[in-house]
């Protein structure tokens, strides 16, 4: 079992760095198996090993998963192959919220 993005894989092609924080990395990814665009925010493999971080990452997926507003990302899958573990959500042009609050 290997990471989701790995430079092998052929399924999922890495189009750009979103984001990036410390305790995980937001890629745009061309899914080649459905044709979309994606996005997969990748828990650094340092934190999936500790619990309580790994734990917090889970917790902002359920708390994600429960809301419902247009201008939310919704997650769709979650994945965890040894490591890291990874959230992958649709992909929705338009910049990060940080840059639309910028804008304003």
């Amino acid at each position: 079992m290997k990471p989701l993005l790995t430079a092998d894989d052929s399924r999922y092609h890495i189009e750009e760095i979103l984001g990036s924080s410390v305790i995980a990395t937001t890629y745009k990814v061309h899914d080649n198996v459905s044709g979309q665009l994606i996005v997969v925010k990748s828990l650094r493999a340092y934190f999936a090993e500790e619990r309580e971080r790994l734990l917090r990452f889970c917790d902002e997926i359920d708390v994600i998963s429960g809301l419902q507003h247009p201008n939310i990302l919704t997650p769709q899958r979650l994945l965890q192959e040894d490591a890291p573990l990874d959230m992958i959500m649709e992909y929705q042009p338009g910049g990060s919220l940080k840059e639309v609050i910028g804008d304003q």
